[in-house]
């Protein structure tokens, strides 16, 4: 049977009741198989302790000035489940395994005016967390999340180390907006990243942009920082509406990611890939910065017959001699093109340079170093590709599509 303790007035292992608050000065250890309850307000002093490795659950609002932590062999599960809105704070980050966040009252439900740390999963049943000034929500390398929507993200920045792909639970009024990032080069990599409901063109101005985009969109952009500022390939996926820019879009436009350039100045468009059953655009990146989705002019390769090129986007891997590579027709005529393949997390799984000169055909199977597991043979499942190849008036042109191995 489960030990439950329920800190309401009673002292335990060091902690005790003033003015309707527990307070540790001590040491409390949560151990696995048990439940422990701080219905008054939690506050963790200077000189405590507390480690979770069981269940502890957090009513009112929680303070933490010592050493909150875990061990990560265990399941230790943090559950912020008021009635009233919580104020989670603290000089200290806070180190928790798993969380659980279900609060039904007023929203924002949490204020993140402290530092917390999950390492482990972090649920979002109901309630909105609200980052302040001093606050910091930070995912571990190989932490994650569940069951964010419209009804329980992060309004704020979201912090993420690692090098791996991963979705910022982002969104703001109410509306759920997340940015996904793909695996990168660094180990030491650390991401943060935002989502603002505003127009961008208040501090990054739309009429500085390249030739090729026509509308930027004026009610949202999304933030993205990174440690490593230097120039990478990173792939970005961000949500798209519904009805993003409605009518406006024709057989001559498309939907775009687009980014603010720090050294030119303008707004960038990228090659991009959308989904249109989750609404979502894909596009590889270049740097980290300012983001947003704008109305571009399609690459238009017929004005020259010389520089079409058809994709043939399905492999099916058996080797039976139909569709056994990626085969793009008329890409010889381009010896001067590079290709990219990514999986729909981001993570690149193929590069080649020349691609198509020297058999060099993608089968399904990773390659090049740095790839994700270099050699092994790819699961059936949707992919992405982009293609950069340069044509005879020595002008570059780009294409992004998915690509689908059977």
């Amino acid at each position: 049977m489960n030990k439950i303790f329920v800190i309401i007035i009673a002292a335990v292992c060091g902690s005790i009741p003033v003015s309707g608050q527990t307070v540790n000065n001590g040491q409390i250890t949560v151990s696995p198989g048990t439940k422990f309850s701080s219905v008054a307000d939690f506050k963790n002093n200077s000189t405590a302790n507390f480690v979770n490795d069981g269940t502890f659950f957090v009513y009112a609002n929680f303070h933490n000035d010592g050493i909150v932590e875990y061990d990560p062999t265990q399941e230790g599960v943090t559950h912020f489940v008021g009635e009233r809105q919580q104020n989670i704070s603290g000089a200290v980050v806070s180190k928790l395994n798993h969380t659980l966040f279900n609060n039904h009252s007023e929203q924002p439900a949490f204020l993140l005016n402290g530092k917390v740390s999950v390492g482990g999963n972090s649920d979002f049943e109901y309630g909105i967390i609200k980052v302040e000034e001093n606050g910091s929500f930070i995912f571990e390398a190989v932490a994650t999340h569940s069951h964010a929507d419209s009804d329980s993200y992060v309004d704020g920045f979201v912090e993420r180390l690692g090098r791996e792909e991963f979705q910022f639970p982002v969104g703001s009024y109410g509306a759920y907006h997340p940015e996904t990032i793909g695996t990168c080069d660094w180990s030491d990599a650390t991401f943060k990243g935002g989502y603002r409901k505003e127009n961008s063109n208040l501090h990054y101005a739309h009429n500085q942009k390249e030739d090729n985009i026509l509308i930027i969109d004026n009610t949202q952009y999304w933030i993205l920082e990174c440690n490593h500022h230097d120039t990478h390939e990173l792939p970005l996926t961000l949500s798209i509406s519904e009805n993003m820019f409605g009518t406006e879009l024709n057989n001559n436009t498309e939907v775009a990611i687009v980014g603010w350039n720090t050294e030119t100045q303008k707004w960038k468009s990228y090659p991009t890939v959308i989904d249109t059953d989750q609404q979502l655009a894909t596009a590889v990146t270049l740097h980290d910065g300012i983001f947003t989705l704008a109305k571009i002019e399609k690459t238009n390769d017929i004005d020259d017959q010389n520089n079409e090129i058809i994709v043939y986007n399905g492999i099916s891997g058996n080797d039976d001699g139909k569709n056994d590579y990626f085969f793009i027709e008329g890409l010889n005529k381009f010896p001067e093109n590079t290709l990219e393949v990514y999986n729909r997390w981001g993570g690149k799984v193929f590069d080649a340079n020349q691609y198509g000169t020297h058999e060099n055909w993608f089968r399904g199977y990773s390659n090049a170093k740095g790839t994700i597991d270099n050699g092994k043979k790819l699961p059936s499942g949707t992919y992405f590709y982009v293609l950069t190849y340069k044509i005879a008036n020595g002008k570059i042109k780009k294409k992004a599509g998915y690509l689908y191995i059977n």
